[in-house]
């Protein structure tokens, strides 16, 4: 449903959000409570609905300044024809 309303890439940020505060707040509060990590279970689901809000509110300067991040590094090439040489 967050797709339908932010898109593709709106919805791919949210994933990628809500994984990474997930993990960092889920790792966090593991070893802070002392609980075993292996029997834990950690609710995902307000994870991607505050990532959906960030991503709303965000998300387009985010992918922005990430898409001109990428065209940045791409390498430019010229080709340079010289008249004389013909």
């Amino acid at each position: 449903m967050v797709g339908s309303f932010l898109g593709m890439r709106g919805a791919l940020l949210t994933l990628i959000l809500g994984s990474i505060c997930g993990s960092v707040l889920g790792y966090g509060y593991i070893k802070a409570t002392g609980k075993d990590a292996a029997t834990y279970e950690l609710p995902f689901g307000t994870f991607l609905g505050g990532a959906a809000l960030a991503a709303a509110i965000v998300g387009p300067t985010v992918l922005g300044w990430y898409g001109g991040c990428r065209r940045a590094r791409r390498p430019h090439f010229a080709v340079v024809m010289h008249s004389e040489a013909f």
